[in-house]
C-alpha cells in the first residue's frame, strides 16, 4: 500500500464521526501521542470538519492550549486525590487559543471536578471482588478509600454538571502557599504499576498538592486547626453557580475524613451553591446584610430529585449564611445505595420571597 496522506485520512474520520454524531474522542497513546503538531492538526480539522465533537488530549501539559478537553492522565486510585489536584493546578496558568475549549478533565474524582470546574472522566464500576477469571482488579483495589463502594458521589457529581457546566482554563484562580502531603505503604499490591520497585509490599508512596485551591473565587479559609485537615476547593462557575469541596487525605493506608468550618466570600445573588465533602460548618460571607426574614432556603441531595426547606435549619447573621454540619451530613445523604461509603454532596440555594 502506498502513503496514506494523514490530513485527509483523518478530515475523512472527522466527517464520518460528525455524521454519526459522536461527541467525544479520546486521543491517548501511541505512535503520535507526543507529537504536538500531529495533535493540533486533528484539534483544528476536527473544528472545521467535526465542529460537535469534543476531541481529548493528554501527556504534555502544553497540549490543553489548543484542546477542548485536557486528560489528567493515569493516576494509582491509592493516592489519587493529591496526584490529581496537583495536576489540576500545574494546568490552570495556561490559556487556550483559536477558540479552544481548555476543559480539564480529572478523571474519575468527582468531587475534585466538581470543587474545580473540571469534566469527570468516570471509570469505577460495580464489580466488586476478583474479576471471572479470579484475579483482582488492582486499578480499583479494596482498600483505603476503596472506590468502588463510593459510586454514589458519581451521581451527585454528573448530576451538579448538570447545573453547572465545567469550564476551561484562562480565567482566574489563587493556590495556597501551604501544601499537605499524603503517603500509602504497600503491604501487598495495591497498583497497576506492578513492574515498579517502589510498589512492592513495604513501599511507601508519598503525593503532595496544595491545601487550598480556587477558581473565580477567594481561597476558603479554613478557621478549624487539625494536622489532618482535608484539601479545600472552590470555584465560581460562568452561569453564577458555585461548589465547595473538602477532599479527604490518604495517610498510611486509611482514608482520613477530618471535618473542618470553613467560610468562602461569595458574590450578591440567588444562585446554586454545590457542598461536597464533610465539613463541621459551612459559613458563605455575602457583601450585604442578609434579611432572615425574606429568603427561604431549599436544600437537595444530588442524588434525590426531591428538594427540602431548610431555612429553619441554617443561620443568616448579618452578611452570613452558616450551614451546620448536621445539615450537610443529613442532606447530603439523604439517599445512600447499599453498601455505598460516599462523602454528603448536595445543592442548595437561597431564595428571596
Amino acid at each position: 500500500m502506498g502513503e496514506i496522506d494523514p490530513e485527509n485520512f483523518w478530515i475523512e474520520r472527522l466527517k464520518e464521526a460528525e455524521a454519526a454524531q459522536f461527541s467525544y474522542w479520546k486521543v491517548d497513546w501511541g505512535k503520535q501521542s507526543i507529537n504536538a503538531e500531529w495533535r493540533r492538526m486533528l484539534s483544528d480539522l476536527g473544528h472545521k470538519y467535526a465542529p460537535h465533537l469534543f476531541i481529548e488530549h493528554a501527556l504534555d501539559n502544553s497540549f490543553i492550549t489548543f484542546s477542548d478537553a485536557f486528560r489528567t492522565y493515569d493516576v494509582e486510585n491509592v493516592i489519587s486525590q493529591p496526584t490529581t489536584i496537583g495536576r489540576i493546578v500545574d494546568l490552570l496558568p495556561y490559556k487556550t487559543e483559536k477558540g479552544a475549549k481548555g476543559i480539564i478533565n480529572c478523571e474519575d474524582e468527582p468531587y475534585i471536578a466538581a470543587g474545580l470546574g473540571c469534566a469527570i472522566g468516570v471509570m469505577r464500576h460495580p464489580l466488586t471482588g476478583t474479576f471471572p477469571n479470579g484475579k483482582q482488579d488492582w486499578s480499583f483495589p479494596p482498600a483505603g478509600r476503596n472506590i468502588k463502594q463510593r459510586r454514589d458521589e458519581v451521581i451527585r457529581g454528573i448530576r451538579w454538571h448538570r447545573i453547572a457546566q465545567p469550564f476551561g482554563v484562562g480565567g482566574e484562580y489563587a493556590i495556597d502557599n501551604v501544601k499537605l502531603e499524603d503517603y500509602w505503604v504497600f503491604k501487598d499490591r495495591g497498583s497497576w504499576m506492578h513492574w515498579d520497585e517502589n510498589r512492592q509490599p513495604g513501599k511507601t508512596i508519598k503525593a503532595s498538592a496544595p491545601a487550598r485551591v480556587s477558581r473565580n473565587l477567594p481561597l476558603l479559609t479554613c478557621t478549624t486547626d487539625n494536622p489532618n485537615r482535608p484539601f479545600l476547593l472552590s470555584s465560581l462557575y460562568p452561569n453564577g453557580a458555585i461548589a465547595i469541596a473538602s477532599i479527604g487525605r490518604t495517610l498510611s493506608r486509611d482514608y482520613v475524613t477530618e471535618p473542618v468550618e470553613v467560610e468562602q466570600t461569595v458574590p450578591l445573588g440567588s444562585y446554586p451553591i454545590g457542598i461536597f465533602g464533610k465539613f463541621k460548618k459551612v459559613t458563605l460571607i455575602y457583601p450585604e446584610p442578609i434579611d432572615a426574614s425574606n429568603v427561604t432556603v431549599w436544600g437537595q441531595d444530588l442524588a434525590m430529585d426531591k428538594a427540602t426547606n431548610i431555612t429553619n435549619r441554617i443561620l443568616i447573621k448579618d452578611n452570613r449564611v452558616i450551614i451546620p454540619e448536621d445539615v450537610i451530613m443529613e442532606i447530603g445523604l439523604q439517599k445512600v445505595s447499599d453498601k455505598d461509603e460516599s462523602d454528603p454532596g448536595f445543592v442548595m440555594q437561597v431564595f428571596n420571597n
